[in-house]
């Protein structure tokens, strides 16, 4: 069951959110505008029938435009449908990484990196 949704953001990321960016040159400020690209590729909800997170990251600011996104994080909240425990599932930016209990994953890793155990 982890696999297939694995598998689910892996199509995900490589049918529809690479295509999105492609076409626009960010991400999508939320999955219902994925939807809207490409219906038939965008679940609402994981395995377990809880719905998938989505959130940009990293907003693009522009001077004569709408702001963008460079990154973005799926997140499935894992067999025990609780967001933010241990087997949650979460992708980010096409990759997937272990759960974190911090609610920022990205300074999760700055932690890692200040404190020199990334190595």
């Amino acid at each position: 069951h982890l696999a297939a949704v694995r598998a689910q953001f892996y199509h995900m990321h490589n049918e529809a959110l690479t295509r999105y960016y492609a076409e626009f040159g960010t991400y999508p400020q939320e999955l219902s505008d994925l939807r809207d690209f490409v219906p038939e590729m965008i679940p609402v909800a994981d395995y377990w029938g809880t719905p998938i997170g989505y959130s940009p990251t990293s907003l693009i600011a522009s001077k004569n435009s709408t702001p963008g996104y460079s990154n973005y994080q799926l997140v499935s909240a894992g067999p025990d449908g609780v967001m933010g425990t241990a087997d949650d599932i979460r992708m980010i930016d096409g990759v997937i990484v272990n759960a974190s209990t911090d609610d920022d994953w990205f300074s999760s890793i700055l932690k890692l990196k200040s404190t020199g155990t990334d190595r």
